[in-house]
């Protein structure tokens, strides 16, 4: 089941899209259950994008780091599901956590970003 935002009464539509896409995630993830729009984090940003231009920002950002090694952009989709805390990275990946900051460091150079960076906001 998918839970949308509270949403005003004349925003309905928009609160049955995100319910819709909360339960295409937790489908896309092999899950059961609830699962709440807010909840889905990065993710939802992808939602409207068209698979075409997922590859070519896939092809223009991401292609080096799978290039180097593909465990690099895993290391990297776990940091950011975990909201860059390196402790629950590394224990999703079954790493040590000086293998994630290893990790990290090769990330940074081949992306050429710097990811203890603050975001925006």
């Amino acid at each position: 089941m998918g839970i949308s935002r509270s949403v005003p009464s004349d925003a309905l539509s928009y609160a049955f899209e995100e319910a819709a896409a909360a339960v295409i995630f937790n489908k896309s993830k092999n899950r059961n259950g609830i699962v709440h729009f807010q909840n889905i984090g990065y993710e939802r940003l992808l939602h409207n994008i068209d698979f075409n231009t997922k590859i070519i920002l896939f092809e223009d950002h991401l292609s080096q780091l799978h290039n180097a090694d593909p465990v690099y952009l895993k290391t990297l989709e776990f940091l950011i599901s975990n909201d860059r805390k390196k402790q629950e990275t590394a224990d999703a990946l079954h790493i040590h956590v000086n293998t994630l900051y290893k990790r990290i460091k090769k990330i940074q150079q081949v992306l050429n970003i710097d990811l203890e960076q603050k975001m925006i906001g």
